[in-house]
């Protein structure tokens, strides 16, 4: 019995430390996955909306913690764009949250617009970059 009680809370250490580790890769993966296919959208699309794609899409992230940015260099065909997307960590467990309270998650992906607008700048750049700005 003394050796249950001695490893049992290390057993139980462990477990929760592999589901706040399996959670915070989901969490992560999420964001890549959003962000991705926001590029994608805002390549093609000369109307998206950056924060609308981004902000809609989550399931695992509460959209109030999530900062989004976009730069763009040009806005004809060829040049670059960039999505920036700031996610603060949320605890599943809470059973870790004096190590990892301010995590945050953070992806960026560089896009080139595909899409010949007609000549004209799609409706989101340049005018339109925004920084870090919060899901509504």
């Amino acid at each position: 019995m003394v050796e249950v009680a001695l490893t049992f809370p290390l057993f139980i250490l462990l477990v929760f430390g592999i589901i706040e580790f399996s959670y915070a890769t989901a969490q992560n993966n999420e964001i890549r996955r959003i962000t991705r296919e926001a590029t994608r959208e805002l390549g093609v699309n000369p109307t998206a909306n950056a924060l609308t794609l981004v902000c809609n899409g989550f399931d695992l992230i509460d959209p109030a913690n999530v900062r989004v940015a976009l730069t763009t260099a040009g806005a004809v065909t060829g040049e670059t764009a960039e999505l920036d997307v700031i996610a603060r960590y949320r605890s599943l467990t809470g059973f870790f949250d004096g190590m990892l309270t301010g995590v945050e998650l953070r992806t960026t992906h560089r896009f080139a617009i595909d899409q010949p607008f007609g000549g004209r700048a799609p409706r989101w750049a340049p005018a339109n970059d925004f920084g870090r700005t919060p899901c509504p």
